[in-house]
C-alpha cells in the first residue's frame, strides 16, 4: 500500500488500484506480475518490485519494474471523494491547480471527470477544463460535462461549433441528434434557472 497525496494506491495479484474516500475501489492498470508488490510512485510510473527465479550465479532475487501510469487521475479522485465525505472542506481551487499543473492530464478518463462533476463548482470547472484539453475526449463528452458544471454557455459554443461543422448546416432538423442536444442544453438551463418543485 502506498499513499499518493489523498489516494491510498495498493497491488493486488491482477491489479493496482486505489481506494477512494467513498470506500469505491477503482482499477488503475492491470499487472501481468501476480506476485508483485507496489514499491513506490514517481511523478508518471509506479514502482513495483517482483520476486525472480534465484539463480546460482545471481545473488539477488528481486527485481524492480517501473509501469508508465498517469497519477493525476488517482490524486483527482482521492481529493474530490474527500472533498464529498468529510465536513471539514479544503480549498480545492489553489490543490488542484498545483496537482494538475504538476501532472500529465493525458491519460485523464471519463471516470475521474464524472467524479469531478459531482463535486463543488471548483471541480467541475476543472472537469470542463481537463476534457476540453484532451483529445480523448468528445464534443458530446465535453458538452455533458459542460452542462454538469453548469456552464452554460460553453456547452453552447460547443454545440454551435458541432453544428457549423455537420452536414446539415445550414439548417438543424428536429429529427438529427444534434437537435435533440441543443433541446437538452434548453431543459437543463430551464429546470437550473426555475427549479421544477412538486
Amino acid at each position: 500500500m502506498l499513499w499518493v497525496g489523498p489516494a491510498l494506491i495498493f497491488s493486488s495479484a491482477t491489479a493496482i488500484s486505489m481506494l477512494g474516500w467513498d470506500n469505491k475501489v477503482r482499477s488503475i492498470l492491470s499487472t501481468s506480475f501476480p506476485r508483485s508488490v507496489l514499491l513506490g510512485a514517481l511523478n508518471d510510473r509506479l514502482l513495483l518490485v517482483n520476486p525472480t527465479d534465484i539463480n546460482p550465479r545471481q545473488k539477488k532475487g528481486v527485481e524492480i519494474r517501473s509501469c508508465l501510469v498517469g497519477l493525476l487521475e488517482p490524486l483527482l479522485i482521492g481529493f474530490a471523494t474527500m472533498q464529498q465525505h468529510f465536513e471539514q472542506k479544503l480549498d480545492l481551487s489553489e490543490v488542484l491547480y498545483q496537482i494538475t499543473s504538476r501532472f500529465d492530464s493525458l491519460r485523464i478518463t471519463p471516470r475521474s471527470l464524472d467524479i469531478l462533476a459531482r463535486g463543488p463548482p471548483v471541480c467541475g470547472d476543472l472537469a470542463v477544463s481537463l476534457s476540453q484539453a484532451g483529445p480523448q475526449f468528445t464534443q458530446i463528452m465535453r458538452c455533458n460535462y459542460a452542462i454538469k458544471a453548469l456552464k452554460f454557455a460553453t456547452a453552447l459554443s460547443i454545440l454551435k461549433d458541432e453544428f457549423l461543422r455537420s452536414r446539415d448546416y445550414p439548417q438543424c432538423p428536429p429529427t438529427s441528434h444534434l437537435f435533440q442536444r441543443f433541446r437538452e442544453l434548453g431543459y437543463a438551463c430551464i429546470n437550473k434557472i426555475i427549479p421544477i418543485t412538486l
